[in-house]
């Protein structure tokens, strides 16, 4: 379930949502508060910004969420570079979510060590976007 994330302490996010093709599934603003709040974190957003849906594969299919990445840049690739042009917009990133495999068997064996990678024609055209890459790794 990969993400593309975009946000900015002064990113006019609803004019840009309001005219772009990329289907944002969620949208936040500076000040309003957290949906979910750690202790940690700040109890408001300090950035405003949008999360439009990229794969559906499972946290399980690392390699179809990067396919579908793929396909998503090169589809969007024009309204991606608008984005990264647009005033205010301090963070872009695509934000591939995984289950942590330590401790856990697999094929009968107990993984010892998780080594995940991302292929060099998904980190380039990223790259060429201004657009980083996030492993968001969960416990299960």
């Amino acid at each position: 379930m990969c993400v593309l994330r975009a946000d900015g302490t002064r990113f006019d996010v609803d004019r840009f949502v309001a005219k772009t093709s990329l289907p944002s599934v969620r949208v936040y603003r500076r000040g309003e508060p957290l949906r979910a709040r750690r202790r940690s974190q700040p109890s408001k957003h300090t950035s405003s910004g949008f999360v439009v849906g990229v794969s559906d594969a499972s946290w399980y299919e690392l390699p179809a969420q990067i396919s579908d990445a793929e396909r998503f840049l090169s589809k969007h690739r024009r309204e991606l570079m608008r984005l990264a042009r647009t005033a205010g917009v301090e963070s872009l990133a695509l934000d591939f979510p995984i289950w942590l495999r330590i401790g856990k068997k697999i094929r009968g064996k107990e993984v010892a060590a998780q080594f995940d990678c991302f292929p060099p024609r998904l980190v380039r055209a990223a790259g060429e976007l201004g657009m980083g890459l996030w492993l968001s790794i969960y416990p299960r």
